[in-house]
């Protein structure tokens, strides 16, 4: 690129930015804008750990955005205002398939893909330690939160209580703005309990606190509460949790979710930002891997392991992976059964909303979301 050529592009860029701060046109870009997690949430902390690595590798700078909401982290992303977006699989699930609060007319499903498949998240449901509560079915009478705008929290505590045979009819429902109010809530004995990614912050804080912490355990054995729970949120399976805040030397695992974080984009995002970030992940992380707790695990062997995700790969992804030749048959597939489903649901929402005005149902409401939600389920693309 001659001086002149770079000259035009850096003042385009700097013209476009003034509107949209995030999106550089130049393909050699140098600032990503990534949604994500509340400050003090082990995902803001990882993605601003991650940025380091990035930044000495690639030259490219990271802006941070939090926030306390799948719904509120998706907007800047829609509105062209970041680039990527840092979430669970769990939540990314919902704002893909356009289900819970993506269940309207102005959202739907969304065209995301992964830009980086990360470490697997471990999230369990905790309270505190002197509260009493050993056992799911403990819940009944209890003040049990609900978050909105977050559907994968709302969803994984309501299959916690189906799992032991309860409802939100059999707790206290209490509605907090936020992932990390009702964190705080559950400290505060304002609540009595939550649902957290294990190593987090902020059950680091109440297992630091005079209370102390308990991990709500799943048993493997009920196998008929594990089907409940499975129905109500297929997209993440229970295993052994042996990293979680309070525990000491010799403590042993409990049985919790497990599922993946991932870095999120739009289809249609330039495939050189993907490109890039992705090396800068790859080659950044003996610069990164030990700034926080969870970034050993976000190591070069869970990036090529489509378990527990369900989204395809972005194409610049793609590309720098099989320059890796880490890149396998098995992915291929793996890509090709992702990108079909998508199109499908996108498909298929198009021919559910005019079905939908005709039976008058109106958007967003439970019977809406639930209507939505059978109509995938029957045409086997929940998962």
């Amino acid at each position: 690129m001659t001086k002149r050529i770079k000259m035009v592009c850096w003042v385009l860029a700097l013209t476009f930015l003034v509107s949209f701060p995030s999106m550089g046109i130049c393909k050699d870009a140098k600032l990503v804008v990534i949604s994500t997690h509340e400050v003090g949430s082990m995902a803001y902390v990882f993605t601003s750990g991650i940025a380091e690595g990035v930044e000495q590798i690639t030259g490219i700078k990271t802006r941070v955005l939090p926030s306390g909401t799948t719904v509120s982290k998706m907007m800047p992303l829609r509105n062209r205002e970041a680039q990527l977006l840092v979430e669970t699989g769990g939540s990314g699930w919902f704002a893909e398939r356009g289900l819970g609060d993506f269940a309207t007319l102005d959202w739907g499903p969304q065209p995301l893909q992964m830009s980086w498949r990360g470490q697997n998240l471990f999230v369990g449901a905790y309270t505190r330690g002197d509260s009493g509560i050993k056992k799911f079915s403990d819940l009944k009478g209890k003040r049990v939160p609900q978050v909105p705008g977050y559907p994968a929290i709302n969803r994984h505590i309501k299959s916690m209580l189906a799992y032991a045979g309860l409802t939100f009819d059999d707790v206290k429902v209490r509605k907090f703005a936020s992932h990390s109010a009702a964190a705080k809530a559950v400290t505060a004995g304002k609540l009595d309990m939550y649902v957290f990614g294990t190593t987090g912050s902020l059950p680091m804080e109440t297992a630091a606190s005079p209370h102390g912490i308990y991990w709500i355990p799943f048993d493997l054995n009920n196998k008929e509460g594990l089907k409940r729970r499975e129905e109500i949120v297929p997209w993440v399976g229970v295993g052994p949790v042996n990293r979680y805040a309070g525990k000491k030397g010799g403590d042993p695992s409990f049985i919790g979710l497990v599922l993946p974080y991932c870095y999120f984009c739009y289809d249609n995002l330039d495939e050189d930002i993907t490109y890039e970030y992705a090396r800068g992940i790859w080659e950044g992380y003996g610069i990164y891997k030990d700034k926080s707790a969870d970034l050993p695990y976000w190591d070069h062997k869970v990036a090529v392991d489509p378990n527990g995700a369900f989204y395809p790969y972005h194409r610049g992804t793609v590309k720098f992976l099989k320059e890796k030749k880490v890149w396998t048959v098995e992915l291929d597939q793996y890509q090709e059964q992702q990108i079909s489903k998508q199109t499908a649901r996108m498909e298929l929402w198009k021919k559910f909303v005019e079905t939908a005005k005709e039976k008058k149902l109106k958007s967003g409401s439970e019977e809406f979301k639930s209507a939505w939600w059978e109509t995938l389920k029957n045409a086997d693309l929940l998962i």
